[in-house]
């Protein structure tokens, strides 16, 4: 057994002991006049470990005698748990000193020796066995103390060793006096008299006998300091284990409090991710932090004050773009959060395409009153737990439901403010088909008087009809006369940014033009400043006086400063066309790619890294000028951390470049989908097709660290996005020669493409037919079908698909053909019909009866009529028949025959009508 932790140094216990034992070895062999080792048994009985092997070498040395081998019982009786308490406690502490002295087991030798010169004397031994069972009770505690699992203390320890070299000394007494057996055996036999008589305490059966009397005085005392050892011991333990008990205590309500936090935790992220809703605190503290100290603090007037107080309140504040809707959205949401009422909010955001549903709204409304209110967090749990399991993300009605139950349950309790910034950033249809009737509902009277309604907007027709009608208070912040301190002091810190080094009298000059003129348009006077900040101040004076009236003369002339009508302006056009149509913002790396295509040789187009921007940032600008800023990645929670993106200024940048209002002379700047969506095609593709070979066998990690930022920026868009710009006709045409790169079987670049989406969770099946075919790609689709697939699969290190997976990407091309019945002409339905007789593809037509629904639902709205396609099927399963009938059964089976065998499959003949049947398209 290991020393316990908690006794003292080794080296001190083991020298004391030492010293010790070697005393009473030497006080023993005085007093037997015997040499305790030299013994003819002695070397044997130190390497006993039983009782049966101590008995075993006395009977061979003949040590022991017909009482003892007839009553054997008692003397293992005594034996057993000397030796269980020697082997436990001895052994271990003088197994480090056993150069110095033998270990304890040399106890056993002073037994055999007793026992030796006892054999004609049966009373002597049974004296010996008398009082050593005495010491039974004692020895059986040892046992107990010595268990592992609470090892003795130093104290109780170095007791048990002095009871022990005690009992050696007693030995050593029994064995002298038995040696001088005239007389000396009489006074014995008295003394076991006396041991008799008192069965408490054995050392008094021993007072009138000198030496043995003090030996067993001296295991009395030992024990009485056992006694008291074990009790401070034990109290110790129990104080010790009080501590334990409290702390554990303590833990475990530690622990159920962390659990009930994590399992909070991970129900909030469940329900949240159920819900999906936009994190629109991200915009709202950035127009926090554009907020112009003492500003928007004449909003709080008579006007607000009657809004606010008023039962069922509904306010709409409107403007011209630029005007500071939104940061006076933002101030206002402060102010009532400071002031204690139960504020929810929400920002249209033509930047954020998340943003720009109804959908979206419900869910952020219904999330924020979930954090803000107990009530309304049980309700979010109940509505989740009803639907969260049916539905992976809930549709409005759902939505509106939750919504409407949370407001209801707080209309007696407490009022809410909901406000929501820049409607118009919201598309018209989804205003029209979703928003207008929302709001209606929020105005009603159903909710209470405790429900308030603050929205923004520019003066749309639709939107001024709608509002002016539900709206309890309107304000057009152009007659807002308050407001233009907030446009003098934004003046001021804009001309001390952008024109900070100009003379003062210049400075005072621009402020006294721009407060002027400004017409309460805050974009206006920055985008004036930005682009004054590169004259000369002599050059000021003219500039101002030709200042231009409003936004879209503004942005004409920006446009005219990027020379229309040049290489330069296309190049400028396709970055605009990709800030306006990308699905979220690209990082300037990314847009810098652009300027290094081709886009003229589209067949051929690659990425020429020799013309990629050193400093993209710099020549984005150059290129756009001040239409574009930079947002960082704490704006946008899309990117990771130190990451920034390239934005319009304004959302009315995008909404002037695709209207029809440019001059001709900027024409060339306008923007249109289908030649943004052939930009965007173009860029994806020829990024996909830049990476190497080698890369194809990367792991994911590999493959991050070779297509970092500067490498294939455009990368991770490409993956994503490739395939949503490719659905019209013209720009699949266009890019028909990189799709066939793309998508060959024998390349490594679909392949890869399909590991990087596996990478990112993405749940995406198909071979490059199928996707051919889901996209409307009818001359890939062609080619694929002649095309050896057995590369592609070897390369993806994984079975061929099934003929289901074959027969929807064939057939979904089939369905979208122009296909007739003409002579020496094998259309793509014909083809199907083909492959579906070979052998290996034996069972197509039972696939496409069970999965027909699946494979109808990859065709669109203009699909062949049901009737003709049933009349196609018909008419190319009759031809293939015969063929496919003699090759598999050897002609047995007939035509039209509707039985099934039992060797085989039922007929193909009978296959045909429930396969036509089964499209309903």
């Amino acid at each position: 057994m290991n020393p316990p932790t908690n006794s003292a140094p080794r080296s001190v216990l083991t020298k004391t002991f030492a010293e010790l034992w070697q005393d009473a070895v030497e006080t023993y062999e005085q007093q037997t006049n015997n040499s305790l080792f030299a013994l003819p048994y002695a070397e044997q009985l130190l390497s006993c470990d039983t009782v049966e092997d101590v008995l075993d070498i006395l009977n061979k040395h003949r040590v022991t005698f017909k009482v003892f081998r007839s009553e054997g019982e008692n003397i293992r009786a005594v034996l057993g748990p000397v030796l269980s308490v020697v082997r436990l406690l001895l052994d271990p502490v003088a197994e480090g000193t056993s150069a110095v002295v033998p270990g304890g087991k040399a106890i056993f030798v002073a037994f055999g020796a007793f026992l030796q010169v006892t054999k004609r004397v049966s009373e002597g031994y049974d004296s010996l066995v008398l009082m050593l069972s005495k010491l039974r009770s004692f020895l059986s505690r040892l046992n107990i103390y010595l268990e592992p699992a609470q090892p003795p203390g130093p104290v109780l320890r170095e007791i048990f060793l002095r009871i022990l070299i005690q009992l050696l000394s007693v030995l050593g007494l029994f064995t002298r006096y038995l040696k001088d057996y005239d007389g000396t055996w009489k006074r014995l036999k008295r003394f076991s008299g006396r041991l008799l008589k008192r069965t408490e305490d054995f050392a008094m059966s021993l007072l009138d006998q000198s030496g043995v009397n003090d030996a067993l005085l001296e295991l009395e005392r030992l024990t009485n300091e056992e006694h008291l050892a074990v009790a401070a011991e034990t109290l110790a333990l129990i104080q010790t284990t009080a501590l334990h008990v409290n702390i554990v205590q303590r833990e475990l309500q530690t622990i159920g409090v962390v659990t009930e936090k994590l399992l909070g935790m991970e129900i909030e992220d469940n329900i949240r991710d159920w819900l999906n809703p936009p994190d629109v605190s991200l915009r709202h503290a950035d127009l926090r932090k554009s907020k112009q100290e003492g500003t928007c603090t004449w909003f709080l007037d008579s006007t607000f004050d009657e809004w606010i107080s008023c039962k069922g309140g509904s306010y709409w504040v409107y403007g011209n773009p630029g005007g500071g809707k939104s940061v006076l959205c933002s101030s206002v949401i402060d102010m009532l959060q400071a002031c204690g009422h139960l504020v929810v909010y929400y920002y249209f955001d033509f930047r954020n395409i998340g943003t720009q549903s109804l959908c979206s709204l419900l869910s952020s409304l219904i999330y924020q009153l979930a954090t803000l209110s107990p009530p309304c967090y049980d309700l979010l749990l109940a509505c989740a737990g009803r639907y969260r399991k049916v539905q992976l993300h809930p549709d409005e009605e759902v939505l509106y439901t939750c919504l409407e139950s949370m407001l209801l349950s707080q209309k007696s309790t407490q009022s809410i403010v909901v406000i929501t910034d820049a409607l118009d950033e919201c598309p018209r249809l989804l205003r029209e088909r979703d928003l207008f009737p929302f709001l209606d509902k929020l105005a009603s009277s159903q909710f209470g008087n405790g429900l308030r309604l603050l929205m923004t907007s520019r003066p749309e027709y639709d939107i001024q009809r709608k509002l002016n009608r539900i709206c309890t208070h309107v304000l057009d912040l152009h007659d807002a006369d308050a407001r233009a301190s907030d446009i003098s002091r934004h003046i001021s810190a804009e001309l001390e940014k952008y024109c900070g080094d100009w003379p003062v009298d210049v400075q005072e000059q621009v402020n006294e033009v721009l407060n002027a003129k400004a017409n309460g348009m805050f974009l206006w006077v920055t985008l004036q400043l930005q682009i004054m900040r590169d004259c000369a101040p002599m050059d000021v004076q003219s500039m101002l006086n030709d200042l231009p009236p409003d936004l879209d003369t503004t942005y004409a002339r920006i446009l005219q400063t990027l020379k229309p009508n040049t290489p330069a302006a296309t190049r400028t056009r396709r970055l605009l066309e990709c800030i306006a149509f990308a699905d979220f913002p690209l990082s300037p790396d990314a847009l810098g790619d652009i300027l290094a295509i081709d886009f003229e040789c589209i067949e051929s187009a690659v990425i020429q890294k020799q013309y990629r921007p050193s400093n993209p940032e710099e020549v984005l600008f150059k290129h756009c000028s001040c239409l574009i800023h930079v947002v960082t990645d704490d704006d946008w929670s899309y990117w990771s951390s130190g990451r920034r993106s390239i934005q319009f200024v304004h959302f009315t940048v995008k909404e002037y470049l695709l209207s029809n209002r440019l001059p001709p002379a900027v024409e060339c700047f306008r923007l249109k989908e289908q030649d943004a969506h052939l930009t965007l095609s173009i860029m994806c593709l020829v990024t996909l097709l830049s990476v190497r070979r080698g890369q194809c066998s990367m792991t994911k990690l590999e493959l991050d660290t070779r297509l970092s930022d500067k490498e294939l920026p455009f990368h991770d868009y490409a993956v994503e996005h490739w395939h949503q710009y490719i659905s019209s006709g013209p720009v699949a045409q266009a890019v028909e020669a990189l799709l066939s790169r793309f998508l060959d079987p024998n390349s490594p670049y679909f392949i890869l493409w399909h590991k990087a989406m596996q990478w990112d969770h993405q749940n995406v099946t198909g071979c490059p037919l199928y996707w051919a075919a889901i996209l409307g790609l009818r001359a890939n689709v062609e080619a694929l079908l002649e095309a050896d697939m057995t590369v592609y699969y070897k390369r993806q290190n994984v079975p061929a698909p099934s003929e289901l997976e074959t027969l929807r990407a064939t057939v979904a091309a089939c369905l979208e053909s122009d296909d007739q019945f003409e002579d020496n002409v094998e259309g793509p339905l014909e083809r199907l019909c083909r492959l579906a007789y070979q052998d290996k593809h034996g069972c197509a037509l039972k696939i496409f009866e069970e999965h027909a629904t699946d494979v109808n639902n990859l065709s669109g709205k203009d699909s062949m009529p049901l009737s003709i396609l049933q009349q196609k099927l018909s008419f190319y399963l009759d031809k293939y028949w015969f063929e496919y009938n003699n090759r598999l059964y050897g002609g047995s089976w007939e035509l039209e025959s509707s039985t099934s065998s039992e060797s085989g499959p039922p007929p193909l003949s009978a296959a045909r009508p429930r396969m036509t049947r089964s499209c309903t398209i």
